[in-house]
């Protein structure tokens, strides 16, 4: 069973339902709930509206099926800017904003049923991302321009997981057994510079450089954390997939 937002309707759940009251009216049990809705920019509502999808929503379905396996797609905002810090499962969470401070709310109430697993996942790539998120943004110039223009020299770092491979692990993790909690990061950080030479590289753009970049990197460590698969698909396959579509 799936519950979808607005009129989307994903064609890999026998039956899809659009708003929660139908679906608490019509189920009476599952045997594992994932949840991946997330509001992730501040809504118009100001801070407190990151806490309809991002907090109450999980409280709801917590609450409705406490005898399911939940498993939550949180993310690394929990942790807080660390430049220069590799961050690994057992860093201690400090999320300066509101939408990181709703992600840990949720591992709290995810925690509270017995049966349970949290993967903080990093920056994530797919088809159908924000325009204006850098991966995106640079495959767009580099066709429409052909010229990738980077802020300083490139060299702030983060770390890209496949969207598919994220979805891979959320199976893996609903299918394990025992409470988890850890990273869904894939299996480097990348500097800006080298994502956008790949990118030129294949859509045959330039690079320039401009002003300067303050913003903190991100790496991580996996010591400590259980293994979903984490990384499955390499960086250029997933850039490949990205340019094509």
């Amino acid at each position: 069973m799936g519950l979808a937002r607005g009129a989307r309707d994903p064609d890999t759940f026998p039956v899809t339902y659009h708003s929660l009251e139908s679906l608490l009216q019509s189920e009476n049990a599952f045997d594992g709930v994932m949840h991946l809705a997330a509001q992730i920019r501040e809504p118009d509502t100001g801070p407190a509206g990151f806490l309809p999808s991002n907090v109450d929503l999980c409280s709801t379905l917590v609450q409705a099926f406490p005898k399911a396996r939940h498993v939550l797609a949180s993310s690394v905002s929990v942790y807080g800017p660390r430049s220069g810090e590799a961050i690994s499962i057992a860093t201690p969470c400090g999320p300066e904003g509101p939408y990181g401070r709703s992600k840990l709310a949720a591992e709290c109430v995810i925690g509270v049923v017995p049966d349970h697993a949290v993967i903080r996942f990093s920056s994530l790539l797919g088809r159908g991302m924000k325009p204006q998120t850098f991966v995106p943004r640079i495959i767009s110039d580099a066709r429409a321009g052909k010229r990738i223009t980077l802020l300083g020299d490139g060299g702030r770092q983060q770390n890209y997981l496949d969207v598919r491979d994220a979805a891979g692990m959320c199976l893996t993790a609903m299918q394990a057994g025992g409470n988890v909690v850890t990273l869904g990061v894939g299996s480097r950080s990348w500097s800006n510079r080298e994502m956008a030479e790949m990118v030129a590289s294949r859509l045959g753009a330039e690079i320039i450089h401009s002003g300067t970049d303050d913003s903190p990197s991100n790496v991580y460590s996996m010591i400590g954390c259980i293994e979903l698969g984490q990384g499955v698909r390499p960086i250029g396959t997933t850039l490949d997939w990205l340019v094509e579509g």
